[in-house]
């Protein structure tokens, strides 16, 4: 078994500002997109000009947000250069 392949069709490293819109699972996707934004190293060789990352994520129940609890800690207690709303 292999896959899935994929990839994101925007190049984002031209932009200061990423808005992350999902529904349910849909926010998997952009789960790596925010660790990268987290890791310095990686951050600067793809996403330069990054400064803030908006998460709009919607939920059936809010246990789902227990999906991705430790990812969105990080990204709250980030006091970096980049701001995350």
């Amino acid at each position: 078994l292999e896959g899935p392949y994929g990839y994101l069709g925007v190049s984002l490293g031209h932009y200061s500002t990423v808005v992350c819109v999902a529904g349910g699972i849909g926010v998997t996707p952009m789960a790596p997109l925010l660790a990268m934004a987290l890791d310095k190293s990686k951050r600067q060789q793809h996403l330069p000009n990054l400064k803030c990352v908006w998460l709009i994520w919607t939920v059936q129940r809010g246990e789902h947000v227990e999906w991705f609890k430790a990812l969105l800690a990080q990204c709250a207690q980030t006091t970096g250069e980049v701001e995350f709303r």
